[in-house]
């Protein structure tokens, strides 16, 4: 089974079931310990780590209105996809670049912060 049908089934899961694949505690940036689903956890771990080494400034100015898949074009872009996870299919790839961009425009306290949440 692919990371992307394995991810897929494992989030359609969660959602059936209404449990959240966050847990409440609070981690260093970059430990994502606190995500419950083992394989979304592994992926945000490799892309986070990865985007650390190509830089975090696209996806802090990314236009949230704009599709990752769709409207990013170019040699950045073109590099962060690069070192991305490689079982990635485009949607498990935009959901990935959709969390990392949540981190890089909050910060990761409110990252975790809202993951939390939504399990309350």
């Amino acid at each position: 089974m692919t990371l992307c049908c394995a991810v897929r089934r494992a989030c359609i899961f969660q959602i059936r079931t209404r449990r959240s694949m966050y847990s409440s505690e609070m981690t260093a940036p970059g430990d994502f310990s606190f995500i419950k689903c083992d394989l979304w956890r592994e992926t945000l771990t490799h892309d986070y780590a990865s985007l650390t080494h190509v830089g975090w400034h696209a996806l802090k100015h990314h236009d949230s209105a704009k599709s990752f898949m769709l409207d990013t074009n170019g040699p950045v872009w073109d590099s962060i996809r690069a070192k991305m996870y490689d079982g990635h299919s485009g949607a498990s790839m935009a959901c990935s670049l959709r969390d990392l961009e949540r981190i890089a425009k909050y910060g990761w306290d409110k990252f975790v912060q809202k993951h939390s949440e939504s399990e309350s």
